[in-house]
């Protein structure tokens, strides 16, 4: 009896470990089966499969988000046609063959992050798998995958357009210089397909232009340029996109031309000595400056030295044209006898020095200059 029950207990006992090894065995074989992809729900962990009807209902709506085609194709395949949406939910290309690059990737990611894209491609295969390489990599936003590509998309009468140049650029900067110095000027431009873009610029200098770049369309860009000679230049721009579409030139106009100083006369007075500067240049002057030296007299007892950096008399900008005085009162009184020797020099931050020399009479306080 006893032997019986051992029996019957090693039975049940091998029954219960067969069990609960059928029971772990399914468990596991259930969970390798749970599928990761396509379980048409929200969140950074998955992706949704849409039809081409819905994707054109959620791109023509800008009140449910805006949604952000990406055309995964190759770029020959891209520039003859891909699908036509309205802005800000018009297609933007991004070869999926090139995100084996790591660093073609990660800027993919980091752009996108947080917003809602829907891929397509030719018929679909490309997109899903561009869908799970981007879930693979931790993509945070919201995925959808247009089921059927743009072959699907033309078989419903969607709209489809080929790629466009980029807009005619927009130039601004000053239209007046000098040689030697620098200026800024802004460029920017619209491309319609969102491709980058390249700007073409010649700067009318006898060279052949040169192309800057890549650019994100409408992204406003700083570049500075300066001329070596006076002249009136004609800038000539046009903006490329990455195919090689470019766009019509656009141009504009700098005269770049000297500032010059040119001292007109120089006249006596009671113990002063007074003259004119006259900015006979193009452009205004920046950091005007002045001297006046007397120098002689009977045993080379005159000696005064006047210099006038932005003074009240000077001030410290001259418009084309316009006509400054200074005087050496701020400095003291000039009292002497006998032959004196005077030289006015002036300069500009911007225009070369200029220098005068003459000669006059010191007769106690009254200066005399010679003509």
């Amino acid at each position: 009896m006893r032997k019986l029950f051992i029996k019957k207990s090693m039975v049940y006992l091998i029954l219960f470990i067969l069990l609960c090894s059928s029971i772990g065995v399914n468990a596991i074989a259930t969970k390798v089966n749970i599928p990761i992809y396509n379980n048409y729900s929200y969140g950074f962990d998955s992706y949704t499969d849409i039809s081409v009807d819905e994707a054109w209902a959620l791109l023509n709506n800008a009140s449910n988000g805006i949604q952000i085609p990406i055309d995964v194709r190759t770029d020959p395949e891209w520039i003859p046609e891909h699908i036509d949406t309205p802005y800000p939910e018009n297609p933007r290309h991004h070869n999926y063959f090139e995100w084996s690059n790591p660093d073609v990737l990660t800027e993919f990611l980091s752009k996108y992050s947080g917003k809602e894209i829907i891929l397509y491609c030719l018929a679909g295969s490309r997109s899903e798998s561009a869908a799970n390489m981007l879930i693979d990599n931790n993509f945070e936003g919201t995925i959808y995958n247009m089921v059927g590509g743009i072959k699907e998309w033309k078989n419903k009468g969607y709209p489809i357009v080929s790629n466009r140049p980029p807009e005619i650029p927009e130039i601004n900067g000053p239209n007046k210089g000098h040689p030697g110095q620098e200026y800024e000027f802004t460029l920017t431009t619209v491309d319609p397909d969102y491709d980058n873009i390249l700007y073409c610029i010649n700067w009318s200098e006898g060279q052949q232009g040169v192309c800057i770049g890549p650019y994100e369309s409408a992204e406003e860009i700083l570049i500075n340029h300066s001329w070596v000679s006076k002249g009136i230049y004609t800038i000539t721009v046009s903006a490329k996109d990455e195919f090689g579409m470019e766009s019509d030139s656009t141009t504009f106009k700098i005269e770049i031309s000297a500032t010059e100083l040119k001292i007109l006369d120089i006249r006596g007075g009671f113990g002063t000595v007074t003259t004119d500067i006259k900015n006979i240049g193009g452009n205004t002057t920046d950091g005007i400056a002045t001297k006046i030296n007397i120098e002689g007299g009977l045993f080379s007892k005159i000696n005064l030295t006047h210099v006038c950096k932005g003074c009240a008399d000077c001030g410290t900008t001259l418009e084309p044209g316009a006509i400054k005085t200074v005087s050496t009162k701020e400095s003291g009184l000039i009292f002497g006898i006998g032959t004196v020797e005077i030289t006015v020099s002036a300069w500009a931050t911007n225009a070369d020095k200029v220098e005068l020399v003459t000669t006059g009479y010191v007769i106690g306080l009254f200066v005399i200059v010679n003509k």
